[in-house]
């Protein structure tokens, strides 16, 4: 894997809403300020905002020790209304400015070393008309990370969303699979690792980094030294 420093950045994207998206983001956020990395955070798009110090785009700039100018450039469009972001929009009487989804990237592009991007959803969710997660990552030219629920399923949901992702020509860095609750004793949870590993050894996404994150895990290195 190569380093952050020869990467623009990454999408962080996932299976589903509501997976930890946030949480793994952090960490990885962490990872990179502890190693001296310079570090942009942007969350395009964000609905259910109620309490700003609570949502996710501000738990991702303190991650990165609020570089920046203000919150506003880490989340620059959003909505009070817990729904997808064009129906939040449009609850409200308001549209969502696409071409301010790509000024806000260059913004953190342009004074930083490496951008994480979260994306609002799964990887097909849709963040405007005629623009998903997929899209948005092609169009910022970055790779994407996808993170899945640690829970029954996972393996299916993981290899749907990396089947999307290469129909799509998108460069994948890694999957993580992330324990969102405190499970220990759950054996589809201790079984879905080496599972989700070997099917994907089984694939063509041999050659995908994956992760395992646990409950309340504060750090996560995805890049190789």
């Amino acid at each position: 894997m190569r380093s952050p420093k020869s990467n623009p950045g990454i999408f962080i994207t996932g299976s589903d809403t509501e997976i930890g998206k946030t949480y793994v983001a952090c960490a990885i956020v962490r990872s990179l300020v502890q190693a001296s990395t310079k570090v942009g955070v942007y969350k395009p798009l964000a609905s259910g905002l109620t309490e700003l110090e609570s949502s996710d785009s501000y738990q991702l700039w303190l991650a990165a020790g609020k570089p920046g100018q203000s919150h506003t450039e880490v989340c620059p469009q959003s909505f009070s209304q817990p729904l997808a972001p064009m129906i939040a929009a449009e609850s409200e009487n308001r549209s969502i400015d696409t071409q301010k989804i790509i000024r806000g990237f260059d913004y953190w592009r342009e004074c930083s070393e490496f951008v994480v991007v979260e994306g609002a959803g799964g990887l097909l969710s849709p963040m405007a008309h005629r623009l998903n997660n997929a899209d948005l990552a092609a169009q910022l030219e970055l790779p994407i990370v996808v993170v899945v629920p640690n829970r029954l399923g996972c393996v299916n949901q993981a290899m749907l969303v990396l089947e999307v992702a290469r129909a799509r020509e998108l460069s994948i860095v890694a999957v993580i699979l992330n324990q969102t609750q405190n499970q220990a004793n759950d054996l589809s949870v201790q079984t879905n690792f080496d599972l989700l590993r070997s099917t994907m050894n089984d694939s063509e996404f041999s050659d995908i980094a994956l992760h395992r994150f646990a409950y309340g895990q504060q750090f996560l290195e995805i890049f190789g030294r």
